[in-house]
């Protein structure tokens, strides 16, 4: 499902989705409240998929909880995933209240697709090099996986990319694998990278391994991506609910507040209470 009103963030997104997903998977773009919205570029970069356009009328644009809430109705059809397309920044913010929403409210997975700043074009080139980050979730796993499906399109080099948190970093080199085995936070990323590289190597994929040191994961992504000339950064992300408004985790939004790479962010839905079914 592509929420769009024609805009090049959307355009980015449905972008993203063709490379991610096969062809054989049908897409369906809704317009929300805005009936003159142009969709063509959009299908013209789903091109040879199967691609509906249901609108959504009757709902106030400026009303970004009802836009969220028709865009949450719609992936209650059955729809495996939810592609949004946003904007740099939102009025100071990351993103925009409607996303904010959608993420609140989601009951499917959504990925969120910020493209890279500074482009003159509505889409970027093909994506050259990607940077991963490894951190051994369901949610990384995930990022990986759409990673994996776009390298296998594109040719995109994979960046399995792990950063081993330190408040109070030290003067130092890492050794070779192998021989940190007195070190557990070098042998459980060590642990983590062989399976994520496992899974590359299912996929068809052989991709290179980074293991960075940093106080800030989301900085030492940023510097990764900045210092390997990566154009696309994929991460996983587990929604959560803080004082009523979506979390994604500090590495996201630092991700998303610093990289000048398009950055694509799956993030899980959050976890029903079941004491109350939300």
């Amino acid at each position: 499902l592509l929420p769009s009103k024609g805009h090049p963030a959307s355009i980015a997104a449905a972008q993203l989705a063709q490379f991610a997903w096969p062809k054989e998977a049908p897409s369906t773009i809704l317009t929300v409240g805005d009936e003159d919205a142009d969709i063509s570029v959009l299908e013209a970069v789903l091109d040879e998929r199967e691609v509906d356009h249901n609108r959504s009328s009757g709902v106030s644009i400026g009303s970004g909880r009802d836009v969220a809430a028709s865009i949450v109705a719609e992936s209650n059809l059955g729809y495996g995933v939810v592609v949004v397309g946003v904007a740099e920044r939102h009025e100071g913010v990351l993103y925009s209240p409607m996303v904010d929403e959608l993420l609140l409210n989601a009951v499917t997975p959504v990925v969120i697709v910020r493209r890279a700043r500074g482009l003159d074009r509505p889409l970027p080139p093909a994506f050259s090099r990607a940077i991963v980050p490894v951190t051994g979730t369901p949610s990384s796993r995930s990022a990986q996986e759409v990673a994996f499906a776009i390298s296998a399109q594109l040719g995109t080099e994979v960046l399995l990319t792990h950063v081993v948190n330190r408040v109070n970093q030290l003067p130092r080199i890492f050794a070779r694998r192998g021989t940190a085995v007195d070190d557990p936070a070098i042998a459980a990323a060590e642990s983590m990278m062989v399976r994520a590289v496992e899974r590359a190597h299912e996929a068809g994929i052989s991709p290179r391994e980074i293991l960075r040191e940093g106080a800030s994961a989301g900085e030492a992504l940023v510097d990764t991506a900045r210092t390997e000339q990566a154009d696309l950064v994929v991460l996983g992300a587990q929604l959560r609910n803080v004082d009523g408004r979506p979390f994604i985790g500090h590495t996201v939004e630092a991700v998303l507040e610093r990289s000048d790479a398009t950055v694509v962010v799956v993030a899980q839905p959050r976890p029903k209470d079941p004491s109350t079914g939300e």
